[in-house]
């Protein structure tokens, strides 16, 4: 599988702006969930991908943070809305995480592009999202993906189950450029026990990678 060719996304119009004022109300919470980053690519099938880097840029804690891209046509009419959300479903004061969007079948024309960045308040989802250490990784390049085999290790005092490990790849600004997720080996883990896992990197990969990021999440058990 080649490379993704990147598509520069400069002239797409961002919706959210940062805001002075604190969060007071459901309405605002999306306006502190500001657009830091994003690339572009197309995969072998025909479908389009984006990958935006977001951060919470408030002072409150949030869940659900994703983004929604809308795609005009030439006579203004809205074709596509599609979302997509950040695999870490809390993000704190602060935090920054990636987003993937993927369109399976883009239309064979857009004239105009929306951006939106879009979360929750806490609260809303029931069963909570923990995370677990990534113990080790080693990462290598194989028919231009990227393979990454490590360990994970339940470092709570009780049990875990359905441990996701998500692989973010950066380019030297510090900007996601790639991303990859599987869970891990075994699906419980008492505390202290460990799986491992492996992840393949290249259907949503724009470019070399200068830097890897891991995190591994899972569920309460």
């Amino acid at each position: 599988t080649e490379l993704a060719d990147v598509e520069a996304l400069s002239n797409i119009p961002v919706l959210i702006k940062q805001q002075k004022s604190s969060q007071s109300n459901k309405e605002s919470i999306n306006q502190f969930l500001t657009i830091q980053s994003q690339v572009s690519g197309k995969i072998s099938n025909g479908g389009q991908y984006w990958i935006f880097g977001v951060q919470n840029t408030g002072d409150k804690t949030m869940v659900r943070p994703g983004v929604m891209v809308s795609l005009f046509n030439a006579q203004g009419k809205r074709v596509v809305e599609q979302g997509g959300w950040s695999y870490k479903e809390q993000l704190e004061p602060g935090e920054k995480t990636s987003v993937l969007v993927y369109l399976s079948e883009p239309p064979n024309e857009t004239i105009e592009q929306k951006i939106t960045a879009l979360a929750s308040e806490p609260g809303q989802f029931g069963a909570k999202q923990v995370q677990v250490k990534v113990s080790d990784y080693t990462v290598t390049s194989k028919s231009q993906q990227f393979e990454i085999i490590g360990d994970v290790l339940n470092n709570h005092d009780s049990r875990v189950k359905y441990v996701r490990v998500i692989a973010v790849a950066y380019n030297a600004a510090g900007e996601p450029i790639g991303i990859g997720n599987a869970y891990s080996t075994e699906k419980h883990l008492a505390p202290n026990q460990g799986s491992g896992f492996k992840i393949s990197v290249g259907t949503f990969l724009t470019d070399e990678p200068d830097s890897w990021q891991l995190l591994a999440l899972a569920r309460e058990d």
